[in-house]
């Protein structure tokens, strides 16, 4: 018998028991790594974390650099275009081997001052090589067949019995609703 995960051709769950790590059980976590997003077409910031703390970014990033304060002084402007960006390559869609990758040692630097990705082209190359393989597993909602009938489904029934009727993220409003 086929799990309905397996039957919609979904991969096999990929997760990590963090539980005895997080209780104290296990002295060692057993994750090496985090993977903050990874895209196999791109389309936005993407990055990697490894256990020994080097943090490599790819695309355009907002948000994600030394700057001045900006708040809570009121004469600071305020909105997008005054926080800071940086371009770790690609821009909005970075694609590997993420050409223009940027590299912090988050141990050593952990206010991510400065990028060594040109001192450090094997660990640049080894990250992209695995945020590319996570990318290899992603999952999004299109790439699944919609079922018949969005409102006869298990989520709808336990978002309208346990969520007061809000849907979450995984509806597309394209492929249907509760209602």
């Amino acid at each position: 018998m086929k799990l309905p995960a397996q039957a919609a051709g979904l991969p096999p769950v990929d997760s990590l028991n963090m539980w005895p790590y997080i209780s104290g059980q296990a002295p060692v976590s057993p994750r090496r790594e985090v993977i903050i997003a990874a895209r196999k077409a791109g389309g936005g910031a993407q990055g990697i974390i490894d256990e020994s703390g080097y943090k490599m970014l790819v695309g355009s990033i907002l948000v994600a650099a030394w700057s001045k304060k900006v708040h809570p002084l009121k004469e600071t402007p305020w909105g997008f275009a005054a926080f800071p960006k940086v371009d770790c390559g690609g821009g909005s869609d970075p694609t590997y081997p993420y050409d223009g990758a940027c590299l912090f040692n988050v141990v050593d630097d952990p206010e991510e001052r400065h990028n060594i990705a040109k001192l450090q082209p094997a660990v640049v190359a080894r990250l992209a090589k695995r945020l590319w393989d996570a990318s290899l597993t992603e999952i999004y909602p299109h790439m699944l067949p919609a079922p018949a009938q969005f409102s006869e489904t298990e989520a709808c029934e336990h978002a309208q019995l346990r969520l007061s009727g809000f849907e979450g993220p995984w509806i597309d409003k394209e492929r249907g609703s509760c209602s």
